[in-house]
């Protein structure tokens, strides 16, 4: 059960994630997850390792959509705006990253996400592409 007892932490596209990384994309994150939830995930969730690394919001005290965070991301990992892709499911959040000359898409199923990745000529394994689901495990 996740932190509150709501159940257990589902994470949809943990299939297309893997294809990324599997395809060599360097994978990082960043998340308003609430302290509880993240310490939750990192004991409990392998796929954390799939990322270099990333940024709790409760740890930094500053969240998405405010700009501050997306700087303090950019550079923590290294990476200008320019050459990384963000991918949230708030539209306010595509909206900021945006304001930064961040490119953006907006998560709304593995599905669609993994078409519009493809439409950008990155490269999926696993069976991922313009016509595959992706899944959601």
């Amino acid at each position: 059960m996740e932190p509150g007892g709501r159940g257990p932490v589902r994470l949809p596209g943990r299939a297309l994630l893997r294809a990324l990384k599997a395809a060599g994309h360097r994978l990082f994150f960043l998340s308003n997850m609430p302290e509880p939830y993240a310490c939750y995930l990192e004991q409990h969730h392998d796929f954390l390792a799939w990322f270099e690394d990333g940024v709790f919001s409760a740890r930094v005290k500053t969240g998405k959509p405010g700009l501050d965070i997306f700087h303090l991301a950019l550079a923590r990992f290294g990476v200008a705006p320019q050459e990384a892709l963000f991918i949230d499911d708030h539209l306010e959040n595509i909206q900021a990253a945006a304001q930064l000359g961040l490119p953006a898409l907006h998560f709304t199923s593995a599905a669609r996400l993994s078409q519009d990745l493809s439409a950008r000529g990155l490269r999926l394994l696993d069976g991922f592409g313009p016509d595959a689901t992706g899944g959601s495990n």
